[in-house]
């Protein structure tokens, strides 16, 4: 069996430095004074305190040399008022100003965090990290994650939830937020949806389109048309301008409207029939009450008194005056002193006034003719029937027969020294154009000669058997 020798004192020692050094270093280690051992056992540093210490220090008294060292275990229990270390990232929970701590997501996920789906990590500072999470996409017609709507899909929501009345609600763009401008709410004076009007706001709609003769139409609570307001004629009752509707009169009798007595009616345009009312006095040939006339008895009266142009004035069964035998300007039939009458021209035209060719017109007045819309002046025109200053060229005169009861005219030129000088003759005719002094004013005047047999233009006569002229 092997050698062994009993331990010495200086053994025994360092066994017991050896022994005490893990103690020493767990339970107080020194930040200023480092403590090590060498080969033997030996302590080098100074380990010697003044008196004994407590909270896990170990007392030593007496120098450490390199002799035998003596070591006295006092006081090593630890101070019980520590709070210990704090909340720490990467310690598996997440505490108190950590999002998430390693696998603890602290009940949080992908959708929570405004994604439609995807797995949610923890990031090694112990913040989300979303990058395994899959985000909404606007424009698939589904909403999802942050998305309010997204096109077809408006998440149940319709204008009603959205405080409105009705309309249509549609989806942004950027599936951010409802589009209302679609929606509508009945009150706000502005037509929407279904509404029939708004208020104010009647769509340019009054009584006369809702099928009424008149009236004031206006828009109900509900946004409907209210016709109360509104009449119509024929619907028994009197409004607006009705002199009567149906059996309603308003009160008014045959007497009331100036008769003796008959039954009053109502027409069917809501005007008052007084056919059937009666003068009791109309007949007897005197004028009374309420009588224009009484048989032949006109009171004076004639159709130019009545505003026509001339005519027969006579008296009704009614006595009240008969103007269907009057006539006037603008009845288009010429009577009396009239020389037209609109349209009826009575076969009058351009070439009678001895104008080449145009359309004639009658004046507003019936007594003459309109020739503005004639031909220019040629020369020798009609001045007899029409004015000289409308068919005679800028240098002719009119020359007639008679100045008091003129049976013939015609346009003459002057002065002239030959034919030459003068207006050509007329289309129509063989009469020779001549220049002859013939008013006596030793000047030469352009006429149509037909002292030698010639033919005169359409429309004109030989007068005195030398000059074609217009009779009258």
């Amino acid at each position: 069996m092997p050698h062994t020798m009993p331990p010495t004192p200086s053994r025994l020692a360092r066994l017991a430095m050896l022994l005490a050094l893990p103690l020493i270093a767990t339970a107080c280690p020194s930040d200023d004074t480092p403590i090590t051992t060498d080969s033997e056992g030996d302590t080098t540093g100074d380990t010697t305190t003044a008196g004994p210490t407590t909270n896990n220090t170990l007392t030593t008294t007496g120098p450490t040399t390199t002799g035998p060292t003596t070591t006295t275990a006092t006081d090593t229990s630890v101070d019980s008022t520590s709070t210990g270390p704090g909340p720490m990232c990467g310690d598996g929970t997440a505490d108190e100003g950590e999002d998430c701590d390693g696998d603890d997501l602290a009940g949080a996920d992908c959708a929570s965090q405004g994604f439609v789906g995807g797995d949610l990590a923890c990031a090694d500072d112990c913040t989300f990290d979303t990058s395994g999470c899959q985000a909404a996409e606007c424009g698939n017609d589904a909403a999802e994650g942050k998305e309010v709507c997204d096109g077809t899909d408006l998440a149940g929501e319709d204008c009603a939830s959205q405080g409105f009345d009705g309309g249509e609600l549609t989806c942004l763009d950027d599936c951010s937020d409802f589009d209302t401008s679609a929606c509508h709410t009945c009150g706000d004076d502005a037509i929407g949806g279904p509404e029939a009007c708004d208020g104010a706001d009647l769509g340019g709609a009054d009584c006369a389109s809702q099928g009424f003769d008149g009236g004031t139409l206006a828009c109900a609570g509900d946004c409907t048309f209210d016709t109360s307001g509104c009449f119509e004629c024929g619907d028994g009752a009197v409004n607006g301008m009705e002199a009567c509707d149906g059996m309603d009169l308003g009160g008014q009798t045959c007497v009331g409207q100036g008769f003796d007595g008959g039954t009053l009616a109502c027409a069917a345009n809501c005007t008052l029939d007084t056919s059937g009312c009666t003068l009791l006095t109309c007949g007897d040939g005197m004028i009374s009450g309420m009588e224009q006339c009484d048989g032949g008895n006109l009171g004076g009266q004639n159709c130019i008194s009545q505003g026509f142009m001339g005519g027969v004035l006579s008296c009704n069964a009614a006595c009240q005056f008969d103007t269907s035998g009057c006539t006037g300007c603008g009845d288009g039939s010429i009577n009396f002193s009239e020389v037209c009458d609109g349209p009826a021209l009575g076969g009058v035209d351009c070439n009678d006034a001895g104008l080449p060719g145009g359309a004639i017109a009658c004046a507003p007045d019936c007594m003459s003719f309109d020739l503005t819309g004639c031909n220019p002046p040629a020369g020798y025109a009609n001045c007899l029937d029409f004015d000289a200053a409308d068919v005679c060229l800028a240098t002719e005169g009119c020359a007639v027969d008679d100045l008091m009861n003129p049976t013939v005219g015609f346009c003459f030129g002057t002065p002239c020294a030959a034919a030459g000088d003068c207006a050509p003759a007329p289309p129509t005719g063989t009469a020779t154009v001549t220049c002859v002094d013939i008013t006596g004013d030793m000047m030469g005047d352009c006429f149509l000669a037909c002292d030698m047999g010639q033919s005169c233009p359409n429309g004109m006569t030989c007068f005195a058997g030398f000059a074609c002229a217009w009779p009258a």
